[in-house]
C-alpha cells in the first residue's frame, strides 16, 4: 500500500509538473529546445520531462536561469499562461529602464602589459588600475535600447580617478565631459554603448584616439527592483596595453561609489576562482605506493638491508611523489581549462558585498566626522 501510494503520489506530482511546465514555456514564448539551450541541458531532457518527473539537477539549472521563479509551484502549485514571475518583465527596454544605471563609476582592473619589476615587490604581482565609466543619454541619438557611455582606461592612481570623477560631474552635457576627455586624456578615452539583455549587461566601447582596441565588458544584470545600480563584477575582452598588444580576458569591477578596500582586497576580487580540484584518490595513491616501498624494505632481512638501502630510497622517493604529482596536477588542468575565465553568481555577490561593505565603511567615517566637528 505504501508503494503504491508513493507512485501514485509521484504520478500527480508529474501531472501537475507537465501542466505548469508547458504553461512556463508557453509565457515564456520559448521552444523546447530553446529552453534547453538556455539552461545547458540536451533537448533529450526537456523531452523526458514529458514521461517522468525531473531530476535535481535540472530543477536547480531552471532555477539559476530563472531565479524568481518557485520550484514549490512548479511542482505543487498552479501556472497558467499569463501569469508572470516578474523574472525581466520588460522586453523592450525604455530611456525609464536605463535611468537607473545613468551615472559615473569607478573600474577595476589589473595591469596586463608587464609583472611589477620593483624589488619591493613580489614579481608575480600585478598593478591595480583603475579608470572611470560614465554611462548618459544623449538625446541626439534618439535610441531608446541603447544609452550613450564613454570611459577613461590606465589610471596608475585611484586618487587620480577620484580628481577626474570630481571635474566630469560638473559638466552638464556629454560632449563637455568628451572635449575634457580627449584634452587631458586622449590616449585613455574609449567611447561606445551601454546596452541591456534579458540577463546580462552590455558595454561595447571603442578607443578614441586611433581605434586600435575594442572593448566589451560583459556583467551580470541585476535586480530590476533595485532602485540604482551600485556596480558589479564582470568580464573585459581587449588587447592588453603596452607592447605586445595581445588579446586578454579578465574581471573587471564597476562601483559608483569609492571603494574603502585596499589594492590587495580589491585585485584578490578580481582573481578568476580555480576549479573545484579533489586530491583525495591521488593523494591516497601516492601514500600506499610511498608505504609499500617501506614495507618491502622492512621485510628484508637484516643481513640484506643496509644504510645504503636508506639513501637510496630517500633518493628516488621525492622523484617518484614529483613525477606522480606532476601528472595528477597536469591532468587536472586539462579537464578544467574551461572553468576558468568565468565569472559565475558567487564571485559577482562577493564583489557586490564588498561594494555594500564599503559603503557602511564610508558612512561610519562621515558621521564619526561629523559629531567630531560638533
Amino acid at each position: 500500500m505504501a508503494d503504491q501510494s508513493i507512485d501514485q503520489f509521484e504520478s500527480e506530482t508529474h501531472q501537475i509538473f507537465i501542466h505548469n511546465f508547458k504553461n512556463f514555456i508557453k509565457k515564456e514564448h520559448l521552444t523546447q529546445k530553446q529552453l534547453a539551450m538556455k539552461i545547458g541541458v540536451l533537448d533529450s531532457t526537456i523531452s523526458n520531462c514529458n514521461h517522468k518527473l525531473p531530476s535535481l539537477d535540472f530543477l536547480l539549472k531552471l532555477k539559476r536561469c530563472f531565479p524568481d521563479i518557485s520550484l514549490d509551484t512548479f511542482l505543487f502549485g498552479e501556472i497558467s499562461p499569463e501569469s508572470s514571475f516578474e523574472i525581466y518583465p520588460e522586453t523592450s527596454f525604455s530611456i525609464e529602464s536605463l535611468e537607473k544605471f545613468f551615472g559615473i563609476y569607478y573600474l577595476y582592473y589589473v595591469d596586463t602589459s608587464k609583472k611589477i619589476s620593483s624589488k619591493e615587490q613580489d614579481s608575480t604581482d600585478f598593478m591595480l588600475k583603475t579608470g572611470l565609466l560614465y554611462v548618459y543619454h544623449d538625446p541626439l541619438i534618439g535610441n531608446v535600447e541603447k544609452a550613450t557611455c564613454l570611459a577613461v582606461f590606465g589610471l596608475k592612481r585611484r586618487d587620480e580617478a577620484e580628481e577626474i570623477r570630481e571635474k566630469i560631474a560638473q559638466f552638464q552635457s556629454l560632449s563637455g565631459v568628451l572635449d575634457f576627455v580627449r584634452f587631458s586624456y586622449p590616449y585613455n578615452l574609449y567611447t561606445g554603448t551601454f546596452s541591456l539583455s534579458q540577463t546580462h549587461i552590455f558595454i561595447s566601447l571603442k578607443q578614441d584616439h586611433d581605434n586600435k582596441d575594442n572593448s566589451l565588458i560583459v556583467l551580470h544584470r541585476p535586480e530590476l527592483k533595485k532602485p540604482q545600480y551600485i556596480g558589479g563584477l564582470g568580464t573585459i575582452n581587449s588587447a592588453s596595453s603596452g607592447r605586445p598588444s595581445d588579446p586578454v580576458v579578465q574581471l573587471i569591477g564597476l562601483s559608483r561609489e569609492k571603494l574603502y578596500l585596499t589594492d590587495e582586497e580589491v585585485k584578490k576580487l578580481l582573481q578568476f576562482s580555480p576549479p573545484n580540484i579533489n586530491f583525495n584518490d591521488e593523494a591516497a595513491e601516492i601514500l600506499t605506493l610511498v608505504q609499500k616501498l617501506y614495507e618491502k624494505k622492512s621485510t628484508l632481512p637484516d643481513k640484506h638491508t643496509s644504510e645504503n638501502d636508506t639513501v637510496v630510497l630517500q633518493k628516488y622517493l621525492p622523484d617518484i611523489i614529483e613525477s606522480r604529482l606532476g601528472l595528477l596536477l597536469t591532468k587536472n588542468i586539462e579537464s578544467n581549462v574551461l572553468c576558468y575565465g568565468k565569472v559565475h553568481n558567487t564571485m559577482d555577490n562577493a564583489w557586490y558585498h564588498a561594494l555594500n561593505n564599503s559603503a557602511e565603511k564610508r558612512k561610519k567615517e562621515d558621521t564619526e566626522y561629523e559629531e567630531n566637528i560638533w
